[in-house]
């Protein structure tokens, strides 16, 4: 599921749980975005000192 889902999921709710929801979608991407910079990181090193096997 996309967050543009998600965010169109969100609209359904009721007024009081929209916030709290809107919330924790943000939290997810924030923390899968700095998971996935943590992945290109470890990726570049492994290409950097060519450790990295297929």
């Amino acid at each position: 599921m996309t967050s543009l889902t998600l965010y169109a999921k969100l609209e359904t709710l009721p007024p009081e749980l929209k916030s709290e929801a809107s919330d924790f979608i943000d939290f997810l991407r924030d923390h899968i975005s700095r998971i996935r910079y943590f992945f290109e990181l470890i990726d570049e090193f492994l290409i950097e000192f060519n450790l990295f096997k297929i």
